[in-house]
């Protein structure tokens, strides 16, 4: 089984160089399992090799060692002295855990995958370490949705189960990878697949409808429905994510405003797939 920045093995035919590569951001606040679960499937769908990056919160290490700094005990519900060690510790029993549920989760595929662990801002880290042409699935880092609990025999991607996998197409050739994209992973996930598009009337709608409609034609699952948005502001994909269930959000990544992308990551109720 690999530790952090050792592959994990797996002897594909493929060499690792010449295939599509899943990249997974989380932080020390990032829901986990949603994410290790989308880049999984995402990895499944696309034959692709597993990049997990696991990005410690340097601002936290840097508070904890202000000597005023302070934290709310649970449950005393006192203050205490912030304990840079105790950071430390947590840090290191995170990332374990991490690890674990990667190392379980691409297991059931057989998948190839590594972790690597570093410090700085998570979008900023993210978007420096991934490459064009991989494909980017960044973690939340505010509350979210608790999946519904399943039954008794669990199914591989619990967190995804009775969610859908949302794709922003906008008719631009981002936009068609970004769709085939969530297509692959809602197959491999058993999700269900909704298109979000970004349309000024009825008209605009029905043209970008029908061009999505076409694309998806030859792939599994079919779009089970094509959703209006108004415009791309974090808020209005926000609602629209938490109102569908997203279990990821899957976003063209060519040419985007990076303050757009990160206060979509921000607010959105998923992951955020980033598709270049």
């Amino acid at each position: 089984m690999p530790g952090p920045g050792d592959p994990a093995g797996g002897g594909g035919a493929v060499p690792v160089a010449e295939r599509t590569r899943i990249v997974i951001a989380l932080d020390t606040a990032s829901l986990t399992a949603p994410v290790i679960e989308t880049g999984v499937a995402l990895a499944a769908g696309l034959d692709a090799m597993l990049d997990a990056l696991f990005v410690e919160d340097e601002q936290l290490l840097r508070l904890a060692a202000l000597p005023f700094a302070r934290e709310l005990g649970y449950p005393s519900a006192r203050l205490r002295r912030l304990d840079p060690a105790d950071v430390e510790r947590a840090l290191r029993a995170q990332v374990e855990q991490v690890r674990k549920q990667l190392a379980a989760t691409a297991a059931a595929l057989d998948l190839e995958w590594q972790l690597n662990v570093v410090r700085g801002d998570v979008l900023r880290t993210a978007f420096g370490y991934a490459n064009v042409a991989d494909i980017l699935v960044v973690g939340r880092s505010v509350a979210a949705a608790v999946p519904e609990p399943g039954p008794a025999a669990q199914p591989k991607f619990p967190s995804l189960r009775r969610r859908a996998m949302l794709a922003l197409f906008d008719g631009s050739a981002g936009g068609e990878r970004a769709l085939r994209t969530a297509q692959a992973t809602a197959g491999v996930a058993e999700a269900e697949l909704l298109v979000l598009v970004p349309a000024a009337g009825p008209e605009p709608f029905r043209r970008l409808r029908e061009r999505a409609a076409a694309i998806a034609a030859s792939g599994r699952p079919p779009p089970t429905l094509y959703v209006f948005i108004p415009d791309l502001a974090a808020g209005t994909i926000a609602r629209v994510a938490r109102a569908q269930r997203g279990a990821a959000l899957f976003w063209p990544g060519d040419g985007r405003d990076p303050a757009l992308l990160a206060a979509i990551v921000a607010a959105a109720p998923c992951p955020v797939v980033v598709v270049g």
